[in-house]
């Protein structure tokens, strides 16, 4: 998980309500704090890791069993066309 020390943050960053930064700056240092103290993303962000680890099992399972379900359909192929 992603953890921001807000303190280090704000020493770094000069304050939004200074006459430093100007009104364009300000509103971009205030999206900044927002994107970076909202946690819906991360959530999204661990979902998605969650969801392909899901999908890499499956396919890791499915791989060899769909040799063995191959061979099994060649087999009853190979004995229908003989008995034909």
């Amino acid at each position: 998980m992603f953890i921001i020390n807000w303190e280090c943050f704000n020493k770094l960053i000069p304050k939004i309500n200074s006459n430093v930064l100007s009104k364009k700056e300000r509103k971009h240092m205030e999206k900044l704090k927002k994107f970076l103290k909202d946690e819906d993303g991360v959530t999204a962000l661990e979902y998605t890791v969650l969801a392909a680890l899901v999908i890499i099992v499956i396919v890791g399972f499915f791989t060899p069993i769909k040799n063995s379900v191959s061979n099994i359909w060649v087999s009853v192929n190979s004995a229908l066309t003989l008995g034909s």
